[in-house]
């Protein structure tokens, strides 16, 4: 009797000790499920509120924690059927959870059913919020312009991403109704950046508003009021004629490695004009030379101005020009020698029938010792070949170029000096002329892919990104200035990104008063939350031609302007360095996005950089709107309060 009593109080221990640990892994996940559905539900009426009522948020926010809380509980092994909660949305914008369920006991028929009985309760509210500031370090290059097959391109859904994520955490700030909750930079970057910004607005969350895509080409709305920084860059003496400095700089003065100095006296970037002359036309020399073929290559008159002529541009023109005869004697040839000058073959027997065919063998030219007269004919030299505008009026003709019959000269024309700019202020406002080129039509129909290719940009500032905004706790500044930005061309350095997207973070050397700031960021490492954003969608590239931060490279001796820049891995090697002090140096968090990156190794860079998988991201441009909303979503945490 003894021995079966001391028996069953033993079960009783070993069984009550089995079920209150399962009873506590019951509890932890019911409380696990009620804090995180409690946090979706107050996020989803947070988000809400811009379009509908109060008590159409709420009841949102009640559907989207239910549904969370649903998600979490069906595949527990603790419960027999889904527990039910009851929740509360309390007079001071706090919401609450309360379930008091039974979970599935494994030894009920020993233990009291009291014993499964289970209450947990949460709330969640915005008050007491953390300071919290962003920089969002955004690739603007013209790679930004491909579509991978969708109607809109990389460039677009990046800044629709960015505008959805500045409403997400303006929402939730507002929701805490604290002014001093959140602010964001904005750092458009290429191979540089802009620093004639205006100055930031007077904190105001209001302004939520659904997504409207912009042109790729941006809002073309200059900023009001730049700020004034005559004393750190100098871009006078009517160096960026016949337009004005955009606010582009180099990095001359600073050092190539990290840096977090004050403000530099910084060089103005200027993209200088390809070197180019008059359209000359002459009737001769005429001299005797042997060929062995001879072929009609066609080429359809286009307008003056730059953009026409010798180098790379010319031989799209010819490989793309629609077959037209303008003389019957003389026609191009299609070769093309070191100075941009082409040879013209003059065939007496070519008539426009038959030539009707590019490229088309004449009867008359199949004799290998037949011999020709080639008359030499020049026109661009080699504009068209980087950056062709023209800084001051010039005179040229209504053809590219070609050899004419003695007295069928055709009359020169007035050209104004022009850019090929759509973002150029003077353009906008018709000051300066539009330069027409191979891709750009007249009309400036700038949106239009041409083969696949943006078009043609010209003009001193074309690789000047839109300027860069500091931090600012004004909604619609933010979204003002991402609906200004704009792909340029040059190439791809993240190490300028990083860097500047810092300075705007920056509490120290005078980069406050740079950014036109009236409240300094906080400190580092202080209760402040300071967070930066990358995206880009290119691995780093050595800027060729184009200058850019560290100059450029070019293949040639005819542009003084470029005298190097460093390699890719040079500039591989600059953005860890800088990537590993903002994260350990500035104690400043960093999430990275790769966008249809195609080259592992560029992606294992990110991944290097910021040095924490979960916050690195390779995705399709289509996702990263769901991508920002979860780092919002990190950002803007909402506090639990029970």
């Amino acid at each position: 009797m003894i021995f079966a009593v001391a028996s069953l109080l033993l079960v009783l221990v070993a069984a009550g000790a089995i079920e209150l640990h399962r009873r506590n892994l019951a509890l932890t996940q019911l409380q696990n499920a009620a804090d995180i559905a409690a946090l979706a539900g107050k996020k989803r009426q947070i988000m809400s509120k811009a379009t509908m009522t109060l008590g159409q948020s709420q009841a949102a926010g009640s559907a989207a924690a239910k549904q969370m809380f649903d998600e979490i509980l069906k595949k527990s092994k603790y419960f027999n059927s889904l527990p039910v909660f009851s929740d509360t949305w309390n007079a001071d914008g706090s919401y609450a959870i309360n379930s008091t369920p039974k979970y599935n006991m494994m030894f009920g028929t020993v233990l009291p059913p009291q014993f499964a009985q289970l209450q947990v309760r949460t709330a969640v509210d915005m008050r007491n919020s953390v300071p919290t500031e962003v920089a969002l370090v955004l690739d603007t290059t013209t790679s930004m312009f491909n579509t991978d097959g969708r109607p809109e391109t990389r460039f677009t859904l990046m800044r629709n991403a960015a505008k959805s994520f500045t409403h997400q955490v303006f929402n939730a700030a507002q929701a805490a109704g604290d002014v001093n909750a959140v602010r964001v930079s904005v750092v458009p970057w290429a191979t540089t950046v802009n620093i004639l910004g205006g100055a930031p607005a007077a904190a105001d969350f209001t302004g939520d508003a659904k997504v409207v895509s912009m042109p790729d080409k941006g809002s073309q709305i200059p900023v009001a009021s730049p700020l004034n920084h005559s004393g750190i860059a100098n871009a006078g003496g009517g160096l960026f004629k016949p337009v004005e400095w955009r606010g582009c700089v180099t990095g001359e003065t600073e050092s190539v490695g990290f840096d977090d100095s004050k403000p530099a006296n910084f060089k103005a970037l200027r993209a200088q004009a390809a070197p180019i002359v008059d359209v000359t036309h002459y009737e001769g020399p005429i001299k005797s030379t042997p060929v062995t073929t001879c072929t009609c290559t066609a080429s359809e008159p286009v307008p003056c101005g730059p953009g026409g002529g010798g180098g790379q541009g010319f031989h799209r023109l010819i490989e793309q020009a629609i077959p037209q005869i303008r003389s019957a004697a003389f026609l191009f040839d299609k070769r093309i020698n070191g100075h941009g000058n082409i040879q013209l073959a003059q065939c007496t027997n070519c008539t426009a029938q038959s030539c009707s065919t590019a490229n088309q063998m004449l009867p008359d030219c199949t004799t290998p010792t037949k011999t020709k007269t080639l008359p030499y004919c020049y026109y661009w030299g080699d504009n068209g070949r980087r950056n062709s505008f023209l800084e001051k009026d010039m005179k040229c003709t209504d053809y590219y170029g070609g050899c004419f019959a003695p007295g069928a000269m055709p009359p020169e024309l007035d050209v104004k000096a022009c850019v090929a700019d759509p973002n150029e202020p003077d353009v906008i406002s018709g000051k300066v002329a539009w330069c027409p080129a191979f891709y750009q039509p007249t009309s400036k129909s700038w949106d239009q892919l041409v083969g696949g290719f943006p078009p043609e940009i010209a003009g001193p500032n074309l690789n000047c990104p839109s300027p860069i905004l500091g931090l600012s706790g004004n909604r619609k500044q933010i979204i003002e200035y991402l609906d200004r930005m704009t792909p340029v061309p040059g190439g791809t350095h993240a190490d300028v990104g990083l860097r500047w997207g810092l300075r705007t973070l920056a509490p120290t050397n005078q980069w406050p008063k740079f950014f036109g700031l009236t409240k300094d960021p906080g400190a580092w490492g202080d209760a402040s939350k300071k967070i930066m954003v990358l995206i880009t969608d290119g691995v780093n590239e050595q800027a060729q031609h184009l200058p850019g931060y560290w100059g450029c490279n070019v293949i040639d001796s005819d542009h003084p302007d470029c005298s190097g820049s460093p390699d890719n891995a040079a500039l591989d090697s600059r953005m860890q360095s800088w990537c590993d002090s903002i994260r350990t140096k500035y104690k400043t968090k960093l999430f990275a996005i790769a966008v249809n990156f195609k080259d592992a190794a560029a992606v294992t860079r990110l991944q290097n950089c910021v040095a924490d998988p979960a916050s690195v991201y390779s995705v399709d441009a289509a996702d990263l709107n769901k991508v920002l909303d979860g780092i919002a979503s990190q950002i803007m945490s909402l506090r639990l309060t029970q």
